[in-house]
């Protein structure tokens, strides 16, 4: 038997923070998405750092935002 998580306990602060940061990466995401179509930001770098900057910046923003944030303490 799987006991349920109380659901009135407050939300993480990692977690709270984890997702507003993802929503702003969306934001990073939608820039992105148009240096790549304006190929003239990126374009003096070789075709495998693009693909690193473009897949590495927004994991990494919500990866520090996270860790950045103190936790939640539970007495």
């Amino acid at each position: 038997m799987t006991s349920t998580p109380e659901v009135n306990e407050p939300v993480e602060r990692k977690v709270a923070v984890g997702t507003v940061v993802s929503l702003l990466v969306a934001g990073v995401i939608a820039v992105l998405n148009a240096v790549v179509a304006d190929n003239t930001l990126l374009g003096v770098l070789p075709p495998v750092v693009q693909w690193l900057v473009l897949t590495g910046i927004p994991p990494a923003l919500v990866f520090l935002g996270a860790y950045r944030t103190k936790h939640t303490y539970r007495t």
